[in-house]
């Protein structure tokens, strides 16, 4: 399907630009179309918009509908640019500039096109201070993990907890995932940070297991990126660290973006099938915030389905909100035999309705918040004392 789809998107790009625009895809999913001649910005956002335009809408494919869209970034080519620089040289600014748009449409809402400004220029250079600083992150100390349970519904008992990524940044304070983790990314950066995550969720999972504050089968949830499941020494690294804190493969469980289930990436599957030989259990995280389909789970070696939190957070609504959508998703992936896990559960009417619906796991502040490991256990002390009184 996936392969298809980028098929699809690309066959709509050329329908919509000129013969004399050149069109490329530069990665998975992202495409840069070379239009000469355009000297007005607002004309260049007119064709931006055409082509996101001719891009977004419903496709058929292998009889499942997918609904594709955009976000596209407009980068303008300056005659200051071109006497200062090598073509070569050229051609990369005004790439790094409109994937910096890109992503300014991404962070608005998608679906959006954004034309490249000073001030994304500003940021793009923040950025930039700010992956210089991210190597000296690790060496220096500055990385915490908190931990947010993912509870049964079946059981009301805390059956895994996710590991999450925080940045102690010396000036800029707290900082979450978002801020830094794809610039980790596009480093490298990614592979060192994320084996420390992971030997600090498998240490911290082990010693709640000796103390005899989890169940000994409880799991470990773990973000992986695209780059580290393209990676397969990825797979070793990983078995390693959970040898090392006598965890079973198992009791891991990798989330992953919805995203690679479309691309189809040879590498990722070669990792990913690699993982789930030796017993590692992947989700797809954030299920439905993308346009990915459940068929396309069907060659995908997924365990767990998270639901994203936009299509939880209006389930039980007196109108039904997305109560319709929410259940069919969840009868969906029981077929496939996939546990499905709702997250930004933060109600107590959330809690009630997606029981009803049928789903396995819940995850969010209402179940608890992420919390730093010794507050984690502390939690969990006061309700087996409650428990025991």
């Amino acid at each position: 399907v996936g392969d298809q789809l980028i098929v699809s998107i690309a066959k709509r790009l050329a329908a919509a630009t000129r013969p004399s625009d050149l069109v490329a895809r530069i990665s998975g999913d992202e495409f840069v179309v070379l239009c000469e001649g355009l000297l007005d910005e607002h004309v260049a956002l007119d064709v931006a918009e055409r082509i996101r335009t001719a891009i977004t809408g419903p496709l058929v494919l292998q009889g499942v509908e997918i609904e594709a869209g955009a976000s596209v970034g407009v980068a303008m080519s300056t005659p200051d640019l071109l006497a200062t620089q090598s073509p070569a040289d050229a051609a990369v600014t005004l790439l790094r500039s409109a994937d910096t748009a890109m992503y300014k449409a991404k962070q608005r809402g998608r679906g959006r096109s954004e034309l490249y400004s000073e001030e994304m220029r500003r940021i793009a250079q923040e950025r930039q201070t700010l992956a210089s600083e991210l190597e000296q992150a690790l060496a220096g100390n500055q990385f915490s993990v908190v931990y947010q349970p993912i509870e049964s519904a079946h059981t009301g008992r805390i059956v895994a907890a996710e590991a999450l990524l925080r940045w102690n940044h010396p000036t800029r304070g707290l900082l979450a995932p978002g801020a830094f983790l794809d610039l980790a990314d596009e480093s490298g950066l990614i592979a060192p940070i994320g084996d420390w995550i992971l030997d600090q969720g498998a240490q911290t999972v082990a010693e709640w297991i000796r103390d005899g504050l989890v169940d000994p089968s409880t799991a470990l949830h773990i973000n992986a990126s695209r780059r580290q499941l393209s990676d397969i020494t990825f797979v070793d690294r990983t078995l390693t660290i959970l040898r090392t804190h006598q965890l079973d493969a198992s009791q891991l469980v990798l989330e992953t973006s919805e995203s690679n289930l479309v691309e189809n990436n040879p590498s990722v599957l070669r990792t990913v099938n690699a993982l789930t030989r030796q017993g590692i259990k992947i989700a797809v995280d954030d299920f439905g915030s993308g346009y990915s389909s459940l068929a396309s789970l069907r060659t995908f070696p997924a365990d767990i389905l998270k639901l994203d939190g936009t299509l939880v957070r209006d389930v039980g609504r007196t109108d039904g909100g997305d109560d319709p959508m929410v259940r069919s998703l969840i009868q969906l992936a029981h077929s496939l035999n996939l546990t499905v896990c709702a997250e930004w559960v933060t109600t107590d009417d959330h809690v009630q309705r997606l029981k009803v619906l049928g789903c396995d796991l819940l995850q969010g502040n209402r179940i608890g918040e992420a919390v730093d490991a010794h507050t984690f256990a502390d939690k969990i002390r006061r309700k087996l004392n409650a428990r025991q009184q």
